[in-house]
């Protein structure tokens, strides 16, 4: 169950979808009583996230309506319990697919991000890799760090950490945007300039079948950002990859000595 995303797409067994944006009292949330609510109308939820937004609390349900349940029924019962500030309905129905339009994109690092499927991400690589062969591999490095740094720009503004921890978050961030399923930082030295490490289910390595290593936006961006955090240039190497059968993408970073 935690490996499912939330829906940008949902097709119900019966009836049709709505999907609801909520404001909630935030410190306060009614949650259990809106969900006594769809229970009450005999709704399914298909989807659901919910959570603080700065100083408000918000929350999306993807719901499946019975028939007969008009959602704008629902939506005034939901709007009437304490605690909820404000029901907005939508949800696009395009064949016997719905389309959640209350979807935006995602906040990432303070900043609006989009979302692109990882099939259509490798295309666009293995294009640059197909047509520029190993100068095509460099370029795709040097943009990952540049991203890298601009990475650490943007989180040292909202996080108050440095050094392992700052690179253990950055991680855990790219997992949840679906760059990698499993991380593990080996090695992080500033002072011998040094940092490993290993990773699994890499976009750009995991699925593949190759003779080199694959990883190039991924270890330029992790390049990037640990250059950033120790504020000198560094070289990233793919060691081990999973292109090459290896269990795991082995990424060292080492600082160049100037």
């Amino acid at each position: 169950m935690f490996d499912v995303p939330f829906p940008a797409l949902a097709r119900p067994l019966e009836g049709d979808v709505v999907i609801f944006g909520l404001k909630l009292k935030p410190d306060d949330p009614p949650l259990s009583e809106i969900m006594r609510a769809l229970e009450e109308e005999g709704a399914r939820v298909l989807g659901g996230i919910q959570g603080s937004v700065g100083s408000e609390y918000a929350a999306m349900f993807v719901i499946e309506l019975p028939p007969g349940t008009r959602a704008d029924e629902l939506r005034t019962k939901i709007a009437e319990i304490e605690g909820v500030l404000e029901v907005r309905a939508g949800g696009s129905r395009v064949g016997d697919l719905w389309v959640n339009d209350a979807l935006n994109g995602l906040l990432l690092m303070g900043d609006r991000a989009g979302v692109i499927p990882l099939d259509s991400t490798r295309s666009l690589f293995e294009a640059v890799r197909r047509y520029w062969g190993p100068a095509g591999e460099a370029f795709l490095y040097h943009m990952g760090v540049a991203a890298g740094r601009d990475s650490y720009q943007k989180l040292v503004k909202i996080a108050a950490l440095d050094g392992r921890e700052m690179l253990e978050l950055f991680l855990g961030i790219l997992k949840s945007c679906g760059w990698m399923s499993w991380y593990e930082i080996v090695e992080f030295s500033e002072e011998e300039g040094r940092a490993v490490v290993r990773l699994r289910g890499s976009f750009e390595c995991s699925g593949w079948r190759s003779e080199t290593r694959r990883s190039n936006i991924l270890r330029g961006v992790l390049t990037g950002f640990i250059s950033a955090i120790w504020r000198t240039p560094t070289v990233g190497e793919e060691v081990r990859c999973e292109a090459l059968g290896d269990p795991y993408d082995e990424i060292s970073v080492m600082a160049m000595k100037i």
